[in-house]
């Protein structure tokens, strides 16, 4: 695949996987009260599904940025990124498969964790990543 079609395929994949974040988000948030004991639980299995992959989506998106921006920022800030997108995404699988195969509840409520962890770390290289490039402009105004 050329790097052009990958920065395209990434940015889309990384505005995809925020939407499919936000249903599973607010879903996380009203999860043990009343308010969504009226809604189908097959949605909201498929809206929790889509919260817990959706961060891959993002570290597919990071990437492609990560190729997007060449040298124009900086190796170190590059490094950042990179390091946020590669660690970040191993701490989400290992949280959503500890989650999955965790025989007992009290050792999946560790995994989701984890799981937060790697969300965390993925969200802050990129928002460190942002303001760094807010600085060095390396990406063109419309961008």
């Amino acid at each position: 695949m050329k790097k052009e079609k990958f920065v395209r395929l990434s940015g889309w994949l990384l505005k995809v996987g925020a939407v499919v974040f936000l249903p599973g988000g607010i879903t996380m948030l009203f999860w043990n009260t009343d308010v969504l004991r009226s809604w189908n639980p097959f949605l909201l299995q498929i809206a929790a599904f889509g919260a817990f992959w959706a961060p891959i989506l993002w570290a597919f998106g990071i990437l492609g940025l990560w190729a997007r921006t060449g040298n124009e920022i900086g190796n170190p800030w590059k490094g950042i990124l990179l390091f946020g997108t590669v660690v970040g995404s191993i701490i989400v699988i290992v949280g959503n498969l500890g989650q999955m195969f965790a025989p007992v509840y009290s050792i999946s409520i560790t995994y989701y964790g984890v799981w937060a962890w790697g969300v965390f770390i993925l969200l802050a290289c990129l928002s460190i990543f942002g303001i760094f490039a807010l600085v060095q402009k390396p990406l063109l105004r419309q961008e």
